[in-house]
């Protein structure tokens, strides 16, 4: 009696193990639905206020130290070579007198040379070129001698995804609401953190 229990404990054992082990794999089931979403956690602590930037503000150069005329036509290449649309951008102009170091940056459009003459200027955006107009201040033109300035420097601060006429706006009034002229190059300099 004790060996025939032993050998049906040994056969129950080995058909065990031969019927566990037996085959392939089935195939996977479908995923089960997502569980419920977790609750929020806890607020973090405030980072640290990061260093002022600069609103990517570029500047472009234009030499005109040989120029004589009473009209300046540039080609903003600088703009076309990197791709950039001139609407995304609002414009402050800024001539480089090369004689008067009291008055060393003239904002443009506006007033130049003690307000003997002034000048305006046309933005024409579909073809990326600016034009620069130099008047007497009885409206005749004035055709200034080469030398008189060195440079034209324009401050082109990017608009981001706004619509253009109102982010220009806005860009403008943010300036003046930081108490920015910016007639005054040099406050728009130190306001940007340009050179």
């Amino acid at each position: 009696m004790k060996v025939l229990k032993l050998c049906s404990i040994a056969m129950l054992a080995m058909s065990i193990t031969l019927v566990s082990c037996s085959g392939e794999d089935g195939e996977t089931g479908p995923i089960g639905p997502a569980g419920p979403q977790g609750e929020q956690g806890e607020q973090g602590p405030q980072g640290e206020q990061g260093e002022q930037g600069n609103a990517n503000v570029r500047t472009f150069d234009y030499l005109i130290n040989d120029y004589s005329s009473d009209t300046i036509e540039i080609t903003l290449t600088n703009f076309i070579d990197e791709g950039l649309d001139v609407t995304n951008f609002a414009l402050l102009f800024y001539l480089e007198s090369t004689g008067d170091p009291n008055d060393r940056w003239y904002s443009i459009p506006g007033p130049i040379d003690q307000f003997q003459r002034y000048t305006k200027v046309i933005v024409l955006e579909q073809d990326s070129e600016v034009k620069i107009d130099f008047f007497n201040v009885d409206h005749t033109p004035y055709v200034f001698p080469a030398g008189k300035f060195n440079m034209l420097r324009i401050v082109a601060i990017d608009l981001g995804n706004g619509t253009a006429k109102t982010s220009k706006e806005d860009a403008m009034s943010e300036l003046k609401s930081a108490g920015v002229d910016t007639s005054d190059y040099n406050q728009v300099a130190a306001y940007f953190g340009l050179n």
